[in-house]
Formats: C-alpha cells, structure tokens, sequence
C-alpha cells in the first residue's frame, strides 16, 4: 500500500508561503535601504570632491596672484574667466544639485606668536583663513573643509 500524501504537499505549500511571506518584505527592505545608501555615499563623495577643488582653486589663485586674492572677508564661489580661475562674490553651483561656498577670513596674530580669528589682535596680512562649505539635499546636508593659507614671500616673524 502506497502512503497518502495529499495532506502533506498542502502542508508543505502552506509552509513554504509562510516563509516567503516573512523573507520577501524582508529582502525587499534590503535592497531599498541599500539603495539609499549607495546614494548617500555618491552624494557624499560628490560633496568632498567639490569642497577639495574649493580649496585647491584658492590655494592656487593665493600662490599664483596673492596681491589681487580678496582680502576682506567675505562669500565667494569660482568661475572660469578667460582661461583661469577667479573668485566671485556670492555662493555657487558648480555642480546641479550641490551649492559651494569659499568663506575668506583674515587671521589675527597673538603677542606669543600664534594665529587667531579674535580681531582684539593684530591683523596678519599674508595669511587667510579659508573655509568651504558644500551644501546639498536642498541644503539639508553639507560638509565643511578648512585651511590656513601663509604666503611666505610676504610673512613678517
């Protein structure tokens, strides 16, 4: 006599469902959420790529021409003008979806020797304080990179 087995591929389906059914939303979570982050971390990536180029382009422009690089402080963004970099006033989009800013601040020097921005000091006028920012997301997420620039030809110690 051959054993019945009607009963348990019924059972077996019913099982099967049930497990697919807590597996599958479960996957699908995963996926989505592993979507988010890979453009999270390319937004990211994008963001520190233009901050570094913010700051290259006013390293440049600070060691190629100190004398017409902005001395007051103040918000700019680049622009390619005839051939070579320049620094405009105002914020900028050098990248849809992204906004960068390049802050110019001046640095104080302190009686012992050391730099600051409290302007109670003395103003140093060979080194500037610069500060890019990336905004994007609609302005809800940035990052921020910073450096002090010292032009040697014209530092008095």
């Amino acid at each position: 006599m051959k054993p019945k087995k009607r009963g348990y591929v019924l059972v077996e389906v019913i099982l099967s469902l049930t497990i697919l059914g807590f597996i599958l939303p479960l996957l699908v979570l995963s996926v989505g959420s592993l979507l988010h982050s890979q453009n999270t971390s390319k937004d990211y990536n994008q963001a520190l790529v233009l901050a570094q180029d913010g700051l290259e382009i006013s390293y440049n422009l600070f060691q190629t021409d100190f004398a017409s690089f902005p001395v007051g402080p103040g918000i700019y963004h680049s622009i390619i003008d005839v051939d070579q970099w320049a620094l405009v006033l105002d914020e900028g989009e050098p990248f849809p979806g992204f906004t960068r800013r390049i802050e110019i601040k001046p640095l104080y020097r302190k009686p012992d020797g050391d730099l600051t921005d409290d302007n109670t000091f003395l103003e140093e006028s060979a080194v500037r304080r610069i500060e890019v920012t990336v905004f994007w997301q609609e302005d809800t997420q940035n990052i921020v990179l910073k450096a002090d620039f010292i032009n040697w030809e014209n530092v008095v110690l």
